[in-house]
């Protein structure tokens, strides 16, 4: 009886772990899986050993980790996800079925990154804009800078930002277009993470 407890509490604990590190929330996913994230106890784990958080929540039936674990697997590169990790001394796959549905959706986050960043581009100016130089020529700068790069411009990294093509430029543009570009990127993101669990056919 005291062996079926501890296993009971054993699995508890690990479910609390993984909701913990492994937020339904957008916002919060997105920031513990940021670098510099303050969270620094609630951060996921590290890059294959995703393919471990999915095989777990699958096992667990955790299907609010099942998001955002398999953002992260996304990240990965493909010879690395199909390579998997090793684990005392055995190595650890994602199934068929799920090393297909990440490598689709990839494809998938890789081509909505194009789509924010075209939305953004698109979008002017704020009605309350200040002016500054930068404000006026910066979709035109991010274009350019975009077009000048020998790596592909886009990846399947989710924290990616618009304004991460020229950092430099910050201090030229005002406010209002910064919240502007913010508000559209959240917005487009938030919409994306809604549709998420569909895009993986989950």
């Amino acid at each position: 009886m005291g062996h079926k407890y501890q296993i009971g509490a054993a699995v508890e604990s690990v479910e609390r772990l993984l909701s913990q590190r492994y937020s339904k929330d957008f916002d919060v996913a997105r920031s513990q899986f940021d670098a510099q994230s303050t969270q620094v106890l609630a951060r996921p784990f590290p890059g294959v050993q995703n393919i471990g958080v999915v095989n777990i929540a699958r096992l667990l039936d955790l299907p609010d980790v099942l998001p955002a674990a398999f953002m992260h697997c996304c990240t990965l590169e493909p010879k690395d996800l199909l390579a998997g990790f090793e684990h005392d001394g055995i190595y650890e796959h994602l199934s068929p079925e799920d090393t297909a549905r990440v490598l689709v959706a990839r494809t998938e986050l890789v081509q909505f990154q194009a789509q924010v960043f075209v939305s953004v581009s698109a979008g002017g100016n704020s009605m309350e804009c200040f002016g500054l130089d930068g404000c006026d020529t910066l979709c035109d700068d991010v274009l350019k800078e975009a077009a000048r790069r020998s790596r592909p411009v886009f990846s399947a990294n989710w924290t990616a930002s618009f304004m991460d093509f020229r950092s430099d430029m910050l201090s030229f543009i005002c406010d209002p277009c910064m919240n502007k570009i913010k508000t559209k990127e959240t917005s487009l993101w938030n919409a994306f993470w809604d549709a998420w669990p569909l895009t993986l056919g989950l």
